[in-house]
């Protein structure tokens, strides 16, 4: 049985034989979906705790939304 002797996934040590690019280098299709999936989970989570502190925002503003705000201005 031979060895591979070729280029190797710079994150899991598994042969890699196809270079994508100066951003990845040596780095095998499953290590990259690994890394844009846990990428795009973290961004979901992200955006999840943004909407709720917008909604949150909202809701305790709620109370004073029936008060129209006018603005005085010099009356001629």
């Amino acid at each position: 049985m031979t060895t591979y002797r070729g280029p190797r996934c710079r994150s899991c040590d598994g042969p890699c034989w196809q270079y994508k690019g100066d951003v990845w280098g040596y780095t095998c299709t499953a290590c990259i979906d690994r890394h844009l999936d846990a990428a795009a989970a973290r961004a979901d989570a992200r955006d999840l705790k943004a909407r709720q502190r917008l909604l949150s925002k909202r809701a305790n503003n709620s109370v004073f939304s029936a008060v129209s705000k006018v603005s005085v201005g010099a009356v001629t």
